[in-house]
């Protein structure tokens, strides 16, 4: 219904009009993470938790970075096989970091615009599979971090929220389904993410 709403004020002049009328304290504001950044609103829903990161800019055959250098696939014409050289793959993961870390920059942004409110959406096709897949690299005692393959293998959002509901001391639940058993350190407050 609210579709068709849409599309019947876009049809018309409607469209200034319902704008405006936006503008009061009373609305719902619908923005991308980038938008949104430096406003505070008393709720937020960051709804796009499950999307995948885009990591399309580490698969070339030829990949150039800025402190890097250059790397590229090679070819054995012979055999009709194309393979990734040392360089590449380094070249590779530097790329995957510098996203990666915009990315937990994007994240924080979206996270630090509620004043009172933060509801983040998450929906996994295997929950208990994705939180056992999580759940493994953790120890849970609170004596160490999260390790550097937790935050590096994440698939998007949602591999970084569910580690750390999955640490968080009210993640019972979670964790049981997980398959994971932390034992009492959990929720002691030494816990750092």
């Amino acid at each position: 219904g609210f579709l068709r709403f849409m599309e019947k004020l876009g049809e018309s002049d409607g469209v200034k009009s319902a704008s405006a009328a936006g503008q009061g304290g009373d609305a719902v504001k619908i923005m991308s993470i980038h938008a949104s950044k430096g406003l505070q609103f008393p709720v937020c829903i960051l709804a796009a938790g499950s999307s995948r990161f885009n990591k399309s800019d580490s698969t070339d055959s030829l990949l150039v970075h800025e402190n890097g250098g250059v790397g590229f696939k090679m070819c054995d014409e012979e055999r009709g096989v194309r393979y990734t050289t040392a360089a590449r793959e380094a070249i590779a993961l530097l790329t995957d970091e510098a996203a990666l870390a915009e990315e937990l920059r994007l994240l924080y942004v979206a996270m630090t615009r509620a004043e009172e409110k933060l509801v983040l959406l998450v929906s996994e096709d295997n929950l208990e599979k994705s939180l056992a897949r999580l759940a493994g690299p953790l120890d849970g005692s609170g004596s160490r971090p999260v390790p550097p393959s937790a935050v590096l293998d994440a698939k998007g959002y949602a591999d970084w929220m569910l580690t750390a509901a999955l640490l968080h001391p009210d993640g019972e639940e979670l964790r049981h389904m997980a398959g994971a058993d932390f034992g009492p350190a959990v929720g002691e407050g030494h816990i750092r993410i």
